[in-house]
């Protein structure tokens, strides 16, 4: 590539998955660094974050990454300050309980002994 057609930036951020973009994002906010670009190789942003509504009509499937643990976390403080919401699953299973039934609903073990 010829010098003329280079690109300069303040920092490059490799990988557009949560912690590219965290980190794109506290160097614009927190540090105030001016110029930073994010390369991803796919086609899309997320890394492992992918939820696919198209396999089961009504209901949101996820291909990666699937749960948030912990309440004070990086993700959960993300969402916060994005306002984005988030829901908790599986507060009610306090043991081995919940099980996958052939309908594809989660269903208690008491659910189906008792339907």
């Amino acid at each position: 590539m010829p010098a003329d057609e280079l690109e300069f930036h303040d920092v490059v951020v490799i990988g557009a998955g949560v912690a590219g973009l965290r980190c794109a994002s506290q160097l614009v906010h927190a540090k105030g660094v001016k110029d930073v670009l994010v390369v991803e190789a796919s086609e899309r942003v997320g890394g492992r974050v992918m939820s696919n509504t198209s396999f089961i009509p009504g209901l949101s499937i996820e291909m990666g990454a699937e749960f948030m643990h912990g309440a004070n976390t990086t993700l959960t403080r993300m969402a916060e300050e994005y306002n984005i919401g988030l829901r908790e699953i599986f507060t009610w299973a306090q043991s081995n309980e919940v099980i996958f039934w052939p309908s594809y609903e989660c269903k208690s073990e008491r659910q189906i002994m008792f339907p």
